[in-house]
């Protein structure tokens, strides 16, 4: 599916009130499988991979999993609570690095909203200033500096599923994106958050992003993006 059919898609459905119910349709557990299946694929023996907004950690499992005992898996996960769930899943595998902090496009510190029912909710957010909302301050790096910083090499393979930040990620790692060593990017964009945030247009700057560093880019569905080396 190409890029522009999506965007179109997404437009039309905007218009006609429809982006609600094609989010439940896209959000189902079939088109995650394509989703997953298309991501992990491009993961291989050795390799390096940065799951940046891994939750839990299931995706860091399957990506384990695919780079065996000589690759490594660097989780990228800034909730408390899901840090915690992660450390204790991961804390007997010697290639899974845990970072708890976020990525953007600036180093420092925002405040992050937590879900207090559920420390490793998804919906954990980053407050966006001016809301009334009180978060918890939480640190904040670009990619390319963690780099820089020796505190992960640069990834052959990335995950990116961060609620709506996705566009700040990919601007924070902008000599990584020019990086050979790196074959594949996978996100999930999260269109209606982006909009909420003022970031309508963000999904076609992130194409536009990715295109221009000489990706190619696969919509599996219309909220996923497989990019991959030309």
């Amino acid at each position: 599916m190409t890029g522009n059919i999506v965007l179109r898609m997404r437009s039309i459905g905007r218009v006609l009130g429809l982006n609600r119910l094609l989010g439940r349709l896209i959000n189902s557990d079939y088109y995650e499988e394509k989703f997953g299946k298309e991501m992990l694929g491009r993961a291989q023996s050795g390799d390096v991979v940065w799951d940046v907004g891994a939750n839990v950690g299931l995706y860091t499992e399957e990506f384990l999993n695919r780079v065996g005992d000589t690759g490594k898996v660097y989780a990228f996960e800034p909730a408390p609570g899901s840090v915690r769930a992660l450390i204790n899943r991961f804390e007997k595998h010697a290639n899974v690095s845990i970072l708890s902090y976020a990525l953007g496009d600036s180093n420092g510190e925002v405040e992050m909203l937590f879900d207090e029912k559920d420390p490793t909710s998804v919906i954990n957010k980053i407050v966006t200033t001016g809301v009334g909302e009180k978060g918890d301050m939480i640190r904040i790096r670009t990619a390319d500096s963690v780099v820089d910083s020796e505190e992960a090499p640069l990834p052959n393979v990335i995950k990116i599923d961060v609620e709506g930040h996705e566009l700040s990620v990919i601007k924070g790692m902008r000599s990584i994106l020019s990086s050979n060593s790196l074959k594949c990017i996978a996100i999930e964009v999260h269109f209606k958050l982006l909009s909420d945030r003022g970031e309508e247009f963000a999904p076609k700057e992130i194409e536009s992003i990715l295109l221009s560093h000489d990706f190619s880019i696969k919509w599996t569905d219309p909220s996923h993006i497989v990019a991959f080396r030309k």
